[in-house]
């Protein structure tokens, strides 16, 4: 993204202007920032209600807070919605004027993807936006995988398989994080009973992934699945397989139940089951934090 884009959230004016031109922009007061915080000559996003009509689009605000429509990437009025198109006419009455995203204003402003972070074992971390100075976060994460349950218990012979972790994906302005958040990798399941822990992005947390739960030594079901949590998509972990010989079985991977072809940091924990009284177990998988850069 150019340096001569700036992306708000939380700015918001009206306007009186009628027409399709530049409209001149007066302070709301009573919402959350003042038009101060935008800086004359840098491109913006935005959006325009007049009554039930609606503009998006990118523009341009000068230092007499006059604002300059320059590229409309969509339209609604009347009911019908348009891609790209012309400016509205706005009708001279009050039109509200606010910072905001629309499908078509990342491409206006030119942005793309400009880095990428994995955090795949487990611990803490700290991320700093001041690294790369992007526009808006991608995040998404897994929580660790519960352990396979070893045979011997209930059935005799029988092994669990732990369930995946749950799954999380999140899009974050950059302008919503402090200067430092907290990344959280869950760790795999470990031991008899072991579920995995969670994994969360941000000290809030704007979101988080459960930890599967472990397979444990009996019942005719793996471990279950971990939930996913604040984020814009969600998926619980599937469920462990389990095996009757106390054989190699596949711990749920995060979108698929039970058994299965998925041997990534998606997935819950898998390994060799043991057989008679043994109770052979084997750990699950790390969570896994993967924070998408754009700017």
């Amino acid at each position: 993204m150019s340096l001569s884009t700036q992306l708000f959230h939380g700015i918001r004016a009206t306007t009186t202007t009628s027409g399709t031109g530049s409209i001149t922009l007066v302070a709301d007061a009573s919402y959350m920032l003042p038009l101060a915080r935008l800086t004359a000559g840098k491109l913006l996003s935005y959006s325009l209600l007049d009554g039930t009509s609606r503009e998006w689009g990118v523009g341009t605000v000068n230092a007499a807070n006059v604002f300059a429509r320059t590229t409309i990437t969509g339209t609604e009025a009347a009911g019908v919605y348009t891609s790209g198109g012309t400016a509205l006419s706005l009708s001279g009455g009050t039109t509200y004027f606010e910072c905001t995203l629309h499908e078509g204003t990342l491409i206006a402003l030119g942005v793309s993807l400009i880095a990428i972070t994995q955090y795949t074992v487990w611990g803490t971390y700290a991320y700093a936006k001041g690294t790369n100075n992007p526009v808006y976060l991608e995040v998404e994460l897994v929580g660790g995988g519960g352990n396979q349950g070893g045979a011997g218990s209930f059935p005799t012979g029988w092994a669990h398989g732990g369930g995946g972790g749950g799954y999380a994906k999140k899009k974050i302005l950059a302008s919503a994080l402090g200067a430092s958040e907290t990344v959280i990798v869950g760790g795999a399941g470990r031991g008899s009973s072991g579920a995995g822990s969670v994994s969360s992005f941000g000290t809030a947390p704007f979101l988080s992934g459960d930890g599967g739960t472990a397979g444990g030594n009996g019942g005719t079901t793996g471990g279950a699945g971990g939930l996913g949590h604040n984020g814009d998509i969600i998926v619980q972990g599937g469920w462990g397989a389990y095996s009757s010989t106390g054989d190699y079985v596949l711990g749920g991977s995060t979108f698929f139940g039970g058994p299965g072809p998925f041997n990534n940091t998606l997935q819950g924990a898998y390994g060799t089951g043991g057989s008679g009284s043994a109770g052979v177990t084997e750990s699950g998988n790390d969570g896994v934090v993967n924070v998408y850069e754009y700017g």
